[in-house]
């Protein structure tokens, strides 16, 4: 799974955006890219990973 970019999300109460929260995720799973936002709190954090792509 890479982190493709931050994604603005504005609190419904107080009309903040808040620009570093949420991400959007790309991964490939049974051949299929797929894609979904989620909060950066609740991923976690690897120092090495083979990623996406194929060398």
């Amino acid at each position: 799974m890479e982190v493709v970019k931050y994604l603005p999300k504005k609190h419904p109460i107080f009309g903040f955006e808040n620009l570093d929260t949420y991400v959007e995720c790309v991964w490939i799973e049974d051949g299929e890219r797929k894609s979904d936002v989620f909060h950066q709190d609740r991923l976690m954090k690897a120092i090495e990973t083979k990623g996406l792509y194929k060398v």
